[in-house]
C-alpha cells in the first residue's frame, strides 16, 4: 500500500490486453518511463525486420547487448554515438520507414528550454502546436502500411514552458485542423494511480483508462512528471502526405505549471519524519512541514489539500509570506478532510510557504496525499 491504494504493488500491467512487466532499470524510472520503456521495447521487437526510426534518444538506455534493434535515431540536442542531431521537422530521408517510435519527445518540440537548461528551443519563437505538427511529420515519414507509436503526457491541456501536456481538444486538432485520417489513428490512455515514495526505482501502479478520467490531471500532481499518458498508434493507409503548416487559428486555453505540485516530491522542509506510506508520526506539538519559499506574482490562486488523520487532534494548515509576517490562508481541522481555498493576491509576494502545525493531542498520525497551489 501507499498514498492512495491499499492494494499490493504488482510487477506487471496491461496494455491493450497484453501483459507487460514494469521497467525496473533506475533511469528516470520515477516517471512514466515505468510503462513507456517496456511498451517501446516490445514495439521495436515486433518491427525489427523493417526500417525503423526512433524520434528522441530514449530506448538505448534500456536495451541490453542481446536485444538491440537496429534503427535510425534522431535527436536534435542529445549527442551520442549513432544519434543524428537534427530537428525532426528538417529531416528529409531518401526512404520512408516501416516503423517509427517516439517516447515522450514530441511534446518538447518547438517549446522552451527544459529546467536543466540542456535542451529546448531557447532562441526561437514558441509554437504551441509544434507537437501536433511533429506527429503529422511522423505520419508523412511512414511508408504506406507503416506503423508508429508515440507517447505524450495527457490530461488538462497545459503549457509548461518546456513541454505541452496534451488535452482532448488539442489532440482532436490532428483530425479537425491537420486532417490526419482518423481511421489511421488509435489512442490509448493510462493514469498513474499510485507509487511508493522512494526516488530510486519506485514501485508504481498504472492503469488503462478513458480520456475523460484524465480531464483534470495535471503534470507533476500528485506524482512526479506525467500522471496521465496517451499512446498514439498510427497505421498509415493514405498514400498522400499531409500538410504540416495550417493557417487556421485555434483559441485553446493552456493551463500554467503548478506553483506547488505535491508535498513528498517538492522542496519542503520537514519537522517530522514520514514513513514509506507518507504518514507523519506525531509525538509532540510541532510544524510537520514548511516551505518551499517561493515567489508568487499577483493573481488568483487555489490551494488544494487532502488531509488524512488517524487519531483526531488539532491541526492548522496555512499559507504565509515574508517569513510568516502575513497569513494568506488558514484552515483549521481535527479529522480527515479536504480543503479547497482560493485567494487573490494584489501584489507580488516573496518567500511564500505552506505550513502544517500539529499542536494537540500528541500521539497521532497524519499524511497529505494531495497538496497543490495553482494559479487560476
Amino acid at each position: 500500500m501507499s498514498l492512495f491504494s491499499t492494494a499490493n504493488f504488482s510487477d506487471s500491467f496491461f496494455f491493450k490486453d497484453k501483459k507487460f512487466s514494469y521497467n525496473k532499470i533506475p533511469i528516470n524510472n520515477i516517471s512514466e518511463r515505468a510503462i513507456e520503456v517496456p511498451i517501446g521495447l516490445d514495439f521495436l521487437e515486433q518491427n525489427k525486420t523493417g526500417r525503423i526510426l526512433e524520434v528522441g534518444h530514449v530506448l538505448s538506455s534500456y536495451e541490453t547487448a542481446a536485444n538491440i534493434v537496429q534503427r535510425d535515431i534522431l535527436d536534435k540536442f542529445e549527442v551520442a554515438a549513432n544519434v543524428l542531431n537534427l530537428d525532426l521537422m528538417d529531416f528529409h530521408p531518401e526512404d520512408k520507414y516501416d516503423a517509427i517510435i517516439s517516447i515522450s519527445t514530441v511534446e518538447h518540440i518547438g517549446q522552451s528550454t527544459d529546467p536543466t537548461g540542456a535542451y529546448g528551443e531557447s532562441s526561437q519563437l514558441k509554437d504551441h502546436e509544434a507537437p501536433l505538427k511533429a506527429i503529422v511529420k511522423i505520419y508523412n515519414l511512414l511508408k504506406v502500411n507503416g506503423k508508429a507509436i508515440i507517447s505524450v503526457p495527457f490530461g488538462c491541456l497545459s503549457d509548461l514552458g518546456w513541454l505541452i501536456q496534451f488535452g482532448d481538444k488539442y489532440l482532436q486538432l490532428l483530425f479537425t485542423k491537420y486532417l490526419l485520417p482518423e481511421n489511421d489513428v488509435t489512442i490509448s490512455f493510462f493514469k498513474k494511480s499510485d507509487m511508493d515514495l522512494s526516488l530510486n526505482n519506485p514501485r508504481q501502479i498504472w492503469e488503462q483508462c478513458t480520456k475523460e478520467e484524465l480531464s483534470y490531471t495535471r503534470f507533476n500532481q500528485p506524482f512526479p512528471f506525467a500522471n496521465g499518458i496517451a499512446f498514439i498508434e498510427i497505421y498509415r493507409n493514405a498514400p498522400e502526405d499531409y500538410p504540416i503548416e495550417n493557417g487556421m487559428k485555434e483559441e485553446l486555453i493552456y493551463q500554467p505549471a503548478g506553483l506547488i505540485n505535491n508535498l513528498y516530491f517538492s522542496n519542503f522542509f520537514f519537522g517530522s519524519v514520514y514513513d514509506s506510506n507518507g504518514w507523519f508520526q506525531i509525538s509532540n506539538p510541532t510544524y510537520l512541514f514548511f516551505g518551499p519559499y517561493i515567489t508568487l506574482p499577483a493573481g488568483k490562486y487555489e490551494l488544494r489539500a487532502k488531509l488524512e488523520v488517524e487519531t483526531e487532534g488539532e491541526f492548522i494548515l496555512d499559507v504565509v509570506d515574508d517569513f510568516a509576517k502575513n497569513t494568506l490562508l488558514k484552515y483549521e481541522f481535527q479529522s480527515t478532510s479536504n480543503s479547497e481555498q482560493q485567494v487573490m493576491i494584489e501584489k507580488d509576494l516573496q518567500n511564500v510557504e505552506i505550513r502544517l502545525l500539529a499542536y494537540s493531542p500528541p500521539f497521532s498520525k497524519i499524511r497529505v496525499p494531495i497538496l497543490s497551489l495553482n494559479r487560476i
